[in-house]
C-alpha cells in the first residue's frame, strides 16, 4: 500500500527545510551575529514581509495568516534579535505579543538584514543540490507535477506551513480568500502549497488537525507510554507535550501512570481521521504522477542533506540521538507532518 500523499509531501518538505536550517545556522555564526538561530519558517511566514519596515497591523494581511499567530511571531523574532518593534527602548511586553500596537513599525536589525540575504539564497542553493542529488529527470518531474497540480481548495495558500496553535486544536485554519495558486516557482513553496491544499481538504472533511492525527493520534491504537511519542512520531518532546495538552483538553485522551489512552470519543476521532485520509488519497490519486514522484524522492538519497554541521544544535545533546536516528532511518524518523510551533519554527517542533 502506498504511503499517504501527505506523509510523502511532508517528509520531502521537512528534509528540504532541515537542510536549509542547518546551513543557515552555520552562515549566521560566520556572520558574527549573536542571535538565536531560527528556522526557514520564519523567513517565509514573517521576515520577508518586514522588508525595511512594516506596521504591525499590516502584517497579517501581507502574509495571509491569522492575526494572533503573526503577533506571536513578532514577539518571538524581536526576542531572538531579528527585528525591533515600536518605540525606542525596551517596550512593555518586549518579546511577546502583549501590548503591541497596530501602528508601530517592525524593522529588521542587523541580524535581520543578514538573515534576509541568506535565507532566500540558501533556498536556491539547496534546490540546486536536490537537482544534483536526485537527478535532473526526477527533479524536473517533481516540479512539473507540483506546478501542474490542480488544487481542489478555494483558499489562499501561503508559500510555507504556518505555525500551529493549540487554541484551535493544531489545525492550519487558513483565512478563506480568493485562490492564488501561481505564486513562487520555488520547489519548497510548491511542496508546501500541495501539502497545505491536502491539509485543508483533510481538516474540512474530518474536522480535526492533520498534524495531530499524523504525528500522534495515528500512533494511539493501543495504550502508549507518553515518553515514546516523540521518537515514534518524529517530533520533539515539546511538540508531543503540546499535542497531549490538546487531546486531554478536548477529552480525547487520558494519561494514567505516564501511559496515554484514547477515550471513546478519541477512538472515534481516530477512525474518522483514518477514513478521511483514505478518501482523500483516493481523490488525489487522479493528480497524475504526484504520489509516484514524491515516493521516488522520499525513498531516494534524502538522507544526504540531513547531516548537520559539527557545531550545529542538531549535533549536540539532547538532540544528537534523534539526529543519528534520522540519518539511519529517515523515512521512519521524520515526522508525517510538519509540527511547526512558535519555538522557532522548526519542522519537528524543537
Amino acid at each position: 500500500m502506498s504511503p499517504p500523499i501527505s506523509k510523502l509531501a511532508s517528509q520531502a518538505l521537512i528534509a528540504f527545510t532541515i537542510e536549509v536550517d542547518n546551513e543557515f545556522e552555520t552562515r549566521l555564526q560566520e556572520s558574527g551575529e549573536r542571535v538565536r538561530v531560527s528556522s526557514l519558517t520564519m523567513w517565509f511566514n514573517f521576515l520577508r514581509y518586514v522588508g525595511e519596515g512594516i506596521k504591525v497591523g499590516d502584517l497579517p494581511d501581507a502574509a495571509g495568516l491569522q492575526k494572533a499567530r503573526m503577533l506571536s511571531t513578532v514577539g518571538g523574532m524581536e526576542r531572538w534579535g531579528y527585528v525591533r518593534v515600536g518605540p525606542t527602548g525596551r517596550r512593555d511586553g518586549y518579546g511577546s505579543a502583549r501590548a503591541l500596537k497596530a501602528d508601530w513599525v517592525v524593522e529588521p536589525t542587523s541580524a535581520g538584514h543578514i538573515a534576509a540575504e541568506v535565507w532566500p539564497r540558501l533556498v536556491g542553493e539547496v534546490e540546486e543540490r536536490w537537482v544534483e542529488r536526485f537527478g535532473r529527470s526526477t527533479a524536473t518531474d517533481l516540479i512539473e507535477e507540483l506546478t501542474s497540480f490542480d488544487s481542489p481548495v478555494d483558499v489562499r495558500l501561503p508559500d510555507f506551513p504556518p505555525i500551529l496553535g493549540s487554541a484551535n486544536g493544531l489545525r492550519v485554519d487558513l483565512p478563506v480568500e480568493a485562490r492564488d495558486w501561481k505564486g513562487s516557482p520555488q520547489l519548497v513553496c510548491l511542496l508546501a502549497r500541495a501539502l497545505l491544499a491536502y491539509t485543508v481538504g483533510f481538516e474540512k472533511r474530518s474536522g480535526h488537525s492533520l498534524a495531530l492525527w499524523a504525528n500522534v493520534v495515528r500512533l494511539l491504537e493501543n495504550p502508549t507510554p507518553v515518553k515514546e511519542l516523540p521518537e515514534r512520531g518524529g517530533i520533539s518532546r515539546e511538540a508531543a507535550n503540546v499535542a497531549m495538552t490538546v487531546l486531554r483538553k478536548a477529552g480525547l485522551a487520558t494519561v494514567e501512570g505516564n501511559v496515554v489512552c484514547l477515550t471513546d470519543p478519541g477512538q472515534q476521532v481516530r477512525s474518522e481521521c483514518q477514513r478521511a485520509q483514505a478518501a482523500l488519497d483516493d481523490e488525489w490519486s487522479g493528480n497524475g504522477g504526484l504520489g509516484r514522484v514524491l515516493n521516488t524522492v522520499v525513498e531516494g538519497p534524502l538522507v544526504q542533506g540531513l547531516r548537520p554541521h559539527p557545531n550545529g544544535w542538531r549535533s549536540r545533546k539532547p538532540y544528537l540521538a534523534r539526529t543519528e536516528a534520522m540519518l539511519a532511518r529517515p523515512t521512519e524518523v521524520l515526522p508525517h507532518y510538519p509540527m511547526v510551533l512558535h519555538r522557532g519554527g522548526w519542522p519537528d517542533g524543537s
